[in-house]
């Protein structure tokens, strides 16, 4: 609850302030340069999604519990009520994630075009300032809540259902260790006149201490420190790289985690854990949402799935789920969120000075070679694993004795030996008087 109380506003300034701080000139030549290199990472993120989400049985229906069909047909229906911030106060009120991240960016390029925009820029920074140390203080309370989230799953959940969740946690760490040190240094060298060797090094530089705390705020002053580095080696020709840099940096924060988007994997293994089946056209519309939630820091991702949980209609313990598996998986999905930050500002600092040295050929063999690899690990992986979902085995342990003390007694009759027959005379929209009359019930197993 702490951390819902200044995500959403921090979203929604800190947009509005990084885009309102440039003028329509560079915010114009910032996006050319930077938005196929967004739309590469956020469409890469989604096809290793959506190819694990292939070992994801497809969803029963539950007869027991919140989980019904039909339910989150609303997802279909208010489509466009997430998206639009037709009332941004009512949007912060209720956590519509996406619509106060659109918001953002509306105000936000309006403010680009303003011409006396300081006074506002000033008190935004301060805004952001004060919420970015509630964040720091709250990164020092939440181990606690971590701890007590791990303490209650750990004495109170069964062997078999932590089981079910292993599929879930170690895809995660895979996905988060493969986009980090391979998908995304193979890009960055295949585009750009650095190495794999030192890709990983920069990663290591910027990366590391964020991964073990599990904040990625911690890694703005080490990307600062490598973007200085970096802009040393391109002087004078290019005087300008690192103070570019700092503009850049906002923005790709805000808009380059792409471990955020690992949120429609947790959905989508839910739907099957909780016999929770989507319809329609649904998993389309969900991944459109997911690109406004992944706006934002890893804590943002808590409001993202409490708000796709209550709207989806899963139940309540859904979140728990989610909170509890954080503890494992957080660390990994800021690692990546943050080697994806620094890949993006690379690129577009990269591409908005004319510096990008494309090898096709490396690129292509790598990459394809690489997601087709990946490919086939998983549809070889599909005959291997057999998921249980939280309903397994339930109905089947289910006995009359559950509910009834004194059952009647009952006769299974195997296929082929039939039973007593039924008179030839009783008519088909009479089975009640058969069965008053003969004193028994057959019932097709």
């Amino acid at each position: 609850m702490l951390l819902q109380m200044v995500v959403l506003p921090y979203i929604c300034f800190s947009l509005i302030h990084g885009l309102g701080s440039m003028t329509p000139e560079i915010g114009k030549r910032l996006f050319r340069s930077g938005w196929p290199f967004l739309a590469a990472l956020w469409g890469l993120t989604f096809v290793l999604i959506f190819l694990l989400g292939h070992l994801i049985p497809k969803p029963l229906v539950a007869f027991i519990g919140n989980a019904t069909p039909g339910k989150n047909a609303d997802l279909s229906k208010n489509f466009l009520s997430f998206l639009v911030p037709e009332n941004p106060f009512y949007d912060l009120v209720n956590n519509v994630v996406p619509a106060v991240a659109i918001f953002g960016l509306i105000v936000g390029a309006a403010l680009m075009h303003l011409g006396k925009k300081e006074p506002l820029l000033g008190l935004l920074e301060e805004v952001n300032l004060t919420i970015e140390k509630i964040l720091k203080w709250l990164a020092i309370l939440s181990p606690i809540g971590a701890f007590a989230h791990i303490a209650v799953a750990v004495g109170t959940v069964r062997f078999e259902d932590l089981y079910k969740l292993e599929f879930y946690v170690i895809s995660f760490i895979v996905v988060s260790l493969f986009v980090t040190f391979w998908l995304l240094p193979v890009l960055l060298s295949s585009l750009t006149p650095l190495t794999y060797r030192e890709v990983l090094k920069g990663f290591k530089t910027v990366c590391l201490l964020p991964f073990v705390t599990g904040l990625p705020t911690i890694a703005l002053p080490f990307i600062n420190y490598y973007m200085k580095k970096l802009g040393a080696t391109h002087e004078p020709k290019e005087p300008d790289f690192h103070s570019t840099s700092q503009t850049v940096m906002p923005i790709a924060y805000s808009f380059g985690q792409i471990g955020n988007c690992m949120i429609l994997f947790f959905i989508l293994f839910i739907s099957f854990y909780y016999r929770h089946p989507f319809v329609g056209s649904e998993k389309a519309l969900l991944s459109i949402l997911t690109v406004p939630m992944s706006i934002g820091s890893s804590a943002t991702s808590i409001n993202a799935v409490s708000f796709l949980i209550n709207q989806l209609s899963f139940p309540s313990e859904s979140i728990e789920l989610f909170t509890e598996t954080a503890a494992i998986t957080l660390n990994f999905q800021v690692l990546m969120s943050v080697a994806s930050i620094l890949t993006l500002i690379i690129l577009t600092l990269y591409a908005y000075y004319g510096l990008l040295q494309i090898k096709w050929k490396q690129l292509f063999v790598r990459m394809g070679s690489s997601l087709a690899l990946f490919t086939v690990l998983v549809l070889s992986a599909k005959q291997l694993i057999h998921l249980g979902d939280n309903y397994e085995n339930l109905y089947m342990n289910l006995t009359l004795h559950d509910v009834i003390s004194n059952p009647v007694s009952a006769r299974l009759i195997p296929e082929g030996e039939g039973g007593t027959p039924r008179p030839s005379t009783q008519s088909e929209s009479e089975p009640l008087e058969s069965i008053l009359r003969t004193g028994v019930l057959k019932v097709g197993l």
